[in-house]
């Protein structure tokens, strides 16, 4: 439950309720699994809040410790892609996006890796590459039904519109 609520948080974009929220939960931690899941929430959050050394540095020592065929790996090289995105090393942030995308599509999870698309079509978009990115957001869209992942489907429609206004 408390990593539901800690995701509710980072969702929500509510940074600072975040951080105190993991810092409770780390004190009531049973499992390494918890553990590392509070590590990537913490440095997702770090990331998209700007704090972006921090976040990356939080990630290379995750990317070390886990087995590179497991979620937690994938999810760890979406959080260096977002990370060095937004310093500008585009390149190497598509080649961890790209690892991510390709963990999701061998793994079968059709979710994770419409969300992966999406944000591997964002990169593309946003370094010119908008025929790329639009191939990328229609892939992503005939991964999950629309009737039970509206919000996705709405956020990969808003991004489509963004490459057509370019």
């Amino acid at each position: 439950a408390g990593i539901l609520r800690a995701t509710a948080y980072l969702s929500e974009r509510r940074f600072g309720a975040l951080r105190g929220f993991l810092a409770e939960l780390r004190r009531s931690v049973a499992t390494e699994k918890d553990l590392l899941e509070i590590q990537l929430l913490d440095a997702h959050g770090k990331a998209l809040a700007g704090q972006v050394r921090e976040a990356f540095s939080m990630i290379v020592r995750i990317l070390r410790q886990v087995s590179p065929f497991t979620e937690e790996h994938a999810r760890a090289r979406y959080i260096a892609g977002l990370c060095l995105f937004r310093r500008g090393h585009y390149g190497w942030a598509r080649t961890q996006l790209e690892s991510s995308v390709a963990y999701y599509r061998l793994s079968g999870d059709r979710v994770g890796l419409s969300f992966m698309l999406n944000n591997l079509a964002l990169l593309e978009k946003s370094v010119g590459r908008v025929d790329l990115a639009l191939s990328l957001f229609d892939q992503a869209a005939q991964l999950v039904p629309v009737e039970q992942f509206v919000r996705h489907h709405c956020r990969l429609l808003g991004n489509r519109g963004v490459c057509f206004l370019r």
